[in-house]
């Protein structure tokens, strides 16, 4: 099983396997969000024809259309945003000349579903969302929700703060939770791959001799796979609470851990919050990074 899933999902680049995404999306609000975004997507894009789409979402223009930028502008009203967009794309290529980078306008009513209907039609490899403000009390003043906008797209959404903005990722928790994806493993090894970082895989052992035995199963089967497949250190820890994704953010800022990785949508059942997420629990200008995967 570890040498077939290895097999499907080492992704061969000049006889290695890749350790970058080739396409990537990045939402553009044009302040600091951005520009910690769009750093980070240029430590992750590939560097074989890599594509970064940067999306600029206005929700007061007509709603439920969006345009690439292309040249053409429908509204005089636009010139400003292009412009704005324009100099995102000229300083990307200034620095990185390989990398394409394609503008969209979107129009929309709703940011998020407008992020996730290009997501759609595009297919990023990943979405990365900066973030420097956290409506810890009131989530529905966020734009934008990472885990359901992961759990949307089924793409992984990177959420990253103005802490981590000349941070280097060094340290990597992943909470383990069921059996390791084919989808998980091939971000592992890329994100191996690229920092050398360590990886900590908690787990939290569930209630009951059943719970236990397959919880621990599926522990010591990812431990296995991962540590044939993956380039860096790993360590393993048994988080105590009554939340895998609760226990491990903590975990996380215990060890000063730069990224932590998060199943989508709603992972946080013990805190007074609506539609709580781990997101909303960490402060903006932390250097932990969060990776929301299906």
């Amino acid at each position: 099983m570890t040498a077939n899933l290895a097999k499907v999902i080492c992704k061969k680049k000049g006889g290695k396997m890749s350790r970058s995404f080739k396409s990537i999306l990045v939402p553009v609000d044009f302040s600091i969000n951005t520009e910690i975004a769009v750093k980070k997507a240029m430590e992750l894009v590939d560097e074989l024809e890599p594509v970064v789409h940067l999306v600029h979402v206005s929700s007061w223009l007509q709603l439920n259309q969006f345009f690439p930028v292309n040249g053409f502008w429908g509204d005089a009203g636009m010139g400003e945003t292009r412009r704005k967009m324009e100099q995102w794309r000229t300083a990307i290529q200034e620095n990185h000349p390989s990398v394409r980078v394609v503008l969209h306008l979107v129009r929309a009513g709703h940011v998020q579903s407008a992020i996730a209907r290009i997501a759609s039609s595009i297919e990023p490899g990943l979405i990365i969302i900066g973030k420097h403000r956290a409506h810890n009390w009131c989530t529905f003043l966020n734009t934008v929700s990472p885990g359901t906008l992961a759990l949307a797209t089924q793409c992984p959404v990177l959420t990253v703060k103005t802490g981590s903005l000349r941070n280097k990722v060094r340290s990597i928790v992943y909470p383990v939770n069921g059996a390791l994806t084919g989808k998980k493993m091939e971000l592992l090894i890329g994100l191996s791959g690229r920092y050398r970082a360590r990886l900590y895989l908690a787990k939290q052992m569930s209630a009951g001799e059943d719970g236990m035995k397959t919880g621990y199963n599926d522990f010591i089967e990812t431990y296995r796979m991962l540590k044939h497949s993956v380039n860096c250190p790993i360590d393993y820890v048994v988080l105590p609470g009554p939340s895998l994704s609760l226990s491990a953010l903590h975990f996380a800022e215990t060890i000063k851990a730069d990224m932590l990785l998060v199943p989508p949508g709603r992972n946080i059942t013990t805190v007074g919050l609506p539609n709580p997420q781990v997101n909303d629990l960490i402060k903006g200008d932390s250097k932990l990074e969060v990776l929301s995967i299906a």
